[in-house]
């Protein structure tokens, strides 16, 4: 949970830094910049690079005829990219993230390279290059190249233990539709074998992208109307739905509890006169037990400026809706969120606009 440390960090740095004329702006000089970023190191990218990658790897179709497949249309080379490309490379994820090794941002691209195309136990076999932006972990900084393991298609990594390709720890995580997400051959007890499942991948590293312009958090930014909101979110490991999330034994609720305990700190060693509320589930959409408390709002002014902190988990609220509320409806400075987390795909990206039609 090094993030909540730093998110505790950032309550903090904010009250610092935050000083409102009558007009609410706060003017910087650029040396006080730069002797902010110093200072902050830790919200800047100090543990990973952005690099060009590129490597070649195979695709196994199901496609039988060679012929077929090398005079494909472009209505047949989409087809071959949704529903046979993109699918596999979702499998990246998984060895990237189990092994600390980076992560794909979005907004890769491939060339199929049909001419190529060879046959191999009765199935057309297809080379393709992927060219992307990843982020890697500073500790590849003096390499030129990476290997890892990726799917010769997303059908062959469903063999009959899959499951012990994936994340053991629950249930949950060994699910058909998260497979990608957890997927690693290194995994104790996985079977699958390069060459029969899999294939190892030179993933080249290229040009770093380099910084052309200085930049840095814009702080006046978060003042709204005099006042500066922020939440922390928290989510469980373990789904329990009925649980008191104060007394909760699961992982998620440990830390939700002890965060609490750390900002309560922080803020009274401030010498701030902080007025603390309940947060209840009344407070979202959907609700099951309206006076259920999932969290508490602490209150001070400083600076003319009055501070709203919110720190809440997501008992009985699913995490779209605790960010809905947060950026949509109370428009606030910082959401933060700290669980397992599905924000930024398509069915979440649908949720949230669901919630913003239904309650504007």
């Amino acid at each position: 949970m090094k993030n909540k440390y730093c998110a505790l960090v950032l309550v903090l740095f904010a009250l610092s830094n935050l000083k409102c004329s009558n007009d609410y702006k706060t003017q910087k000089t650029l040396d006080q910049v730069n002797s902010a970023q110093k200072k902050s190191a830790e919200f800047y990218s100090n543990a990973a690079n952005e690099y060009q990658v590129q490597f070649n790897a195979l695709l196994k179709t199901n496609y039988t005829n060679l012929e077929q497949v090398k005079n494909f249309s472009t209505e047949d080379q989409n087809d071959l990219n949704q529903y046979y490309l993109n699918p596999v490379l979702k499998f990246l994820f998984g060895p990237l993230t189990n092994r600390s090794i980076g992560g794909e941002q979005k907004g890769h691209r491939t060339e199929v390279h049909l001419d190529q195309a060879f046959l191999k136990e009765n199935h057309v076999v297809i080379p393709y290059t992927y060219y992307g932006e990843w982020i890697v972990n500073k500790e590849y900084e003096l390499a030129s190249h990476v290997q890892i393991p990726l799917p010769f298609n997303d059908e062959l990594v469903f063999s009959r233990n899959w499951k012990k390709c994936t994340d053991q720890s629950s249930e949950e995580h060994q699910d058909t539709g998260m497979y990608w997400y957890f997927w690693d051959p290194a995994r104790e007890g996985c079977e699958h074998r390069e060459g029969v499942q899999y294939q190892m991948i030179d993933v080249q590293l290229f040009e770093k992208t380099k910084a052309t312009e200085v930049s840095y958090p814009e702080y006046k930014n978060m003042v709204l109307q005099n006042e500066v909101n922020m939440t922390f979110a928290f989510g469980y490991v373990e789904d329990r739905p009925n649980s008191d999330p104060m007394t909760s034994s699961d992982y998620g609720m440990s830390e939700f509890s002890k965060f609490l305990n750390q900002v309560k700190r922080a803020l009274n060693d401030q010498n701030l006169k902080v007025t603390e509320s309940l947060i209840t589930e009344n407070k979202y959409f959907h609700v099951f037990h309206k006076d259920k408390m999932i969290g508490k709002q602490f209150s001070f002014n400083k600076n003319s400026v009055k501070y709203n902190v919110k720190v809440v988990s997501s008992t009985e609220i699913d995490q779209m809706e605790l960010f809905t509320v947060s950026f949509a409806k109370e428009h606030d400075a910082f959401f933060g969120w700290f669980g397992h987390s599905r924000v930024g795909n398509g069915f979440d990206a649908d949720q949230f606009g669901s919630l913003l039609r239904q309650y504007p």
